[in-house]
């Protein structure tokens, strides 16, 4: 069972820094609200 969570957690992880790293690659510097809306459209 804890095992599952820890997957789950780095899961999670994972995909928010893949989040992230769309949003800094295709969202020019100073769009940090369009940016961080996309990043919350992907997370949740």
């Amino acid at each position: 069972m804890y095992e599952f969570e820890v997957q789950r957690d780095s899961y999670q992880a994972i995909k928010t820094l893949q989040a992230l790293n769309h949003v800094t690659t295709n969202y020019p510097p100073g769009s940090g609200l369009a940016g961080a809306r996309a990043l919350n459209n992907i997370v949740s």
